[in-house]
């Protein structure tokens, strides 16, 4: 797998099928999003764009991030708030 970056947040990655360049990919973009998120200063969103030509992978890696990032967003709860929030769900 070969990743080239022109700038500190660009990046551009080829290679292999099932090297793990969309999962290298899925991460980099969920971690920018996250540290936009935790961060206290007021900055615009992030503009990321994952770029593929099938449209397949493309649905599949928003469905990743999306689950992904609400994962990360349940691991801020305790035991206990999380058997509540199950609770009120059913």
């Amino acid at each position: 797998m070969l990743v080239q970056t022109s700038r500190a947040k660009d990046c551009y990655v080829l290679g292999c099928s099932g090297t793990g360049k969309s999962t290298t990919m899925l991460f980099k973009i969920l971690g920018i999003q996250r540290a936009w998120e935790m961060s206290a200063v007021d900055m615009p969103k992030p503009r990321q764009i994952f770029v593929t030509k099938s449209r397949v992978l493309a649905t599949k890696m928003e469905e990743y991030f999306t689950k992904l990032l609400e994962s990360s967003v349940l691991a801020g709860y305790t035991p206990q708030e999380l058997a509540k929030m199950r609770a009120q769900s059913v």
